[in-house]
């Protein structure tokens, strides 16, 4: 038998905060930024109580290079995605990050949809981590799935005092969004403009195609061909396109069953010859089926494709 020792989580209170500049010199990474071009994000801060509709864009842009940190831990935050907390403005809006009591804004890793979440939370609007470097150890975290970085309540906050050029680099709210609801498709994510390369940003349903871009058909190509193309320029999908692709698919797989194929073969019996987004809601059932079936192939892109690219560039930055 073996004696496992419990797991105590310190108290708010316990964790208290080294200076930034001290806690930036524990690791080379902390070269990637510079303290003076930021500024605190205190409590009174206007940001936080901007409404979501006609300031998305803003904040998303604002929280972009975000440093965040707990104690001796500090994060920069290189994507981030941005979401309201109306059903309009999001249908899956999180109910895990308010504020408590005279706070303006909470600071949380919740597990939610079966992921560690780092989120910031308003009373208006959320903003979830999904690309991310721990600068005191060189951690880098792809995707919305964070073990590694648990902040306190109190947590410090620090803004770029400017924004740079590029802005940002915007990516629809794919897993998030329902495919009927045309306010869900909103562009509210900001990337930093070093990593704005598709192979350095976290895989989604819209880019998954491009790591699939290779001759052979098979069912997770045509899944990910399909929502390629709703989240093309035009917001359409070609029914005969998509039709041609899957029987190029099931003629590889000889006949032999796959659940991708049987759920997009469900969406081409309810779709128009040309779908424009945002769908019906009959193929929005299916697609939001297709959606699960996608995931554990975007998290292993992500982990062995994504997460090796960052780590390159950021030695060549700090070369």
């Amino acid at each position: 038998m073996t004696f496992v020792r419990p797991i105590k989580r310190r108290k708010s209170q316990a964790i208290v905060d080294i200076a930034l500049e001290t806690a930036l010199k524990r690791h080379s990474y902390g070269d990637l930024v510079c303290i003076d071009d930021y500024r605190p994000l205190e409590n009174g801060d206007e940001m936080w109580h901007m409404g979501f509709a006609s300031n998305g864009e803003f904040l998303a842009t604002s929280l972009e290079g975000l440093l965040l940190q707990s104690g001796d831990m500090v994060l920069l935050v290189d994507k981030v995605e941005v979401f309201g907390r109306t059903p309009s403005e999001d249908p899956h809006r999180l109910e895990v990050a308010h504020p408590i009591g005279k706070r303006s804004f909470i600071v949380v890793n919740e597990w939610h949809d079966e992921a560690h979440k780092v989120m910031i939370g308003t009373v208006k609007w959320n903003a979830l981590v999904t690309l991310a470097v721990i600068l005191t150890n060189g951690r880098v975290i792809v995707g919305p799935n964070n073990k590694f970085f648990y902040p306190h309540l109190d947590s410090r906050l620090w803004i770029r005092k400017d924004k740079r050029t590029p802005l940002f680099n915007t990516m629809e709210r794919q897993v998030r969004s329902k495919f009927d609801v045309k306010s869900t498709f909103g562009d509210f994510a900001a990337v930093d403009p070093l990593l704005n390369d598709f192979r350095t940003l976290p895989v989604m349903l819209k880019t998954l195609y491009e790591f699939k871009t290779d001759n052979a058909w098979s069912g997770l190509k045509v899944g990910a061909f399909v929502f390629h193309q709703l989240y093309n320029d035009q917001h359409k999908i070609n029914k005969a396109e998509v039709q041609s692709c899957m029987e190029e698919a099931l003629k590889q797989r000889k006949d032999k069953p796959c659940k991708i194929l049987d759920i997009v073969g469900h969406i081409l019996n309810v779709m128009a010859e040309e779908e424009g987004a945002p769908v019906s809601k009959e193929a929005n059932k299916h697609l939001t089926e297709l959606v699960p079936k996608l995931s554990s192939e975007i998290w292993t892109l992500n982990k062995d494709k994504v997460l090796p690219a960052i780590v390159k560039r950021i030695d060549e930055i700090l070369r």
